[in-house]
């Protein structure tokens, strides 16, 4: 739960600053967040990180 609680406050931290790209959301609990999504990140970036190193 720590971890959680770090990552929300690294994701309103990022919020506030001007970023390019997507904005971070932050998930109330461990039940909101979409982790259909989670994983679809996870493994489009396994992928590029496997191009990148081969």
């Amino acid at each position: 739960m720590a971890v959680m609680k770090q990552l929300a406050i690294t994701s309103a931290t990022l919020e506030s600053q001007s970023l390019t790209g997507a904005p971070a959301r932050v998930a109330d609990g461990w039940h909101d967040i979409e982790w259909r999504k989670v994983t679809h990140n996870v493994k489009r970036l396994q992928t590029r990180l496997t191009k990148a190193i081969h």
